[in-house]
């Protein structure tokens, strides 16, 4: 594997339906939770990393991070004694699915209200194998090598069709990221140049800015990066796009789940 060949990923178009946002009724909220934490004697005990999600005060879901994320799209394997068999994820239970690239820069460039005061966390960026993270960025470094072939640095991975996995090394309860064929991979090479961007600059393929600039002027938004390893990639409570941040696991109230109708 040389992630610095020629990578097919320049020009394979990445998986883009075409949808638009939506916020739960308070019904799919409490369901979504339901199916999340589990009911009566069935209740899960999550490991810490994604045992953080909150049904708030607002009858608001809170506290998500990109492996609670993964999570709610992740079957839960069955064993009987017929057998191994899969349950249906918590976000497709009640007809959902996270938002793609397409479905949040829309919604960011259209409606920037709607994300006002919250987090909105949509992809990792992988700049190099090396640094934070490094268990984790090798893992989705071979397994985007198998579906993909050769790729070029850095990438921008899509959270909508991510899965979670078991990752024996992993800082975060020996947990990683498991690419499918709803995953969106592009290569980004604007991760490179961080800087100061206009809403209008948006490309709506990697909800990241088409270009950056050195000088802040009056309402610019900024895109932070961080130099090496793997990252999260979030719209933050000020509407800049953070790609600098290398803890994967935390979270908090200001979080918030993006979602579209499937």
């Amino acid at each position: 594997m040389d992630p610095e060949q020629q990578s097919d990923l320049d020009s394979t178009e990445p998986y883009i339906p075409t949808l638009r946002y939506t916020t739960l009724s308070l019904q799919n909220s409490k369901k979504l939770f339901e199916h999340y934490r589990g009911c009566g004697k069935r209740t899960r005990k999550h490991p810490e990393t994604i045992d953080q999600m909150k049904f708030g005060s607002r009858e608001v879901l809170h506290c998500f991070n990109p492996f609670i994320l993964a999570f709610l799209q992740s079957p839960k394997e069955k064993r009987k004694s017929g057998g191994v068999s899969f349950s249906t994820p918590p976000l497709d239970r009640i007809g959902y699915q996270l938002g793609g690239f397409e479905d949040i820069a829309k919604t960011f460039r259209e409606n920037p209200g709607y994300l006002k005061l919250s987090t909105v966390d949509f992809a990792l960026a992988l700049r190099t194998i090396e640094g934070p993270n490094q268990v984790i960025a090798e893992d989705l470094a071979d397994q985007i090598s198998v579906r993909y072939g050769s790729f070029k640095l850095p990438l921008l991975i899509s959270l909508r069709g991510t899965m979670l996995k078991q990752l024996p090394g992993s800082n975060y309860d020996s947990l990683g990221f498991k690419i499918t064929e709803h995953t969106q991979v592009v290569h980004a090479p604007i991760l490179n140049e961080p800087g100061y961007f206009l809403l209008d600059d948006l490309d709506e393929n990697t909800c990241l800015p088409k270009k950056t600039k050195k000088e802040r002027q009056k309402g610019d938004l900024e895109l932070i990066t961080l130099g090496s390893g793997l990252t999260r990639v979030y719209i933050n409570m000020y509407g800049d796009i953070d790609a600098g941040h290398h803890d994967l696991g935390i979270t908090d109230y200001s979080s918030r789940l993006f979602v579209v109708k499937k």
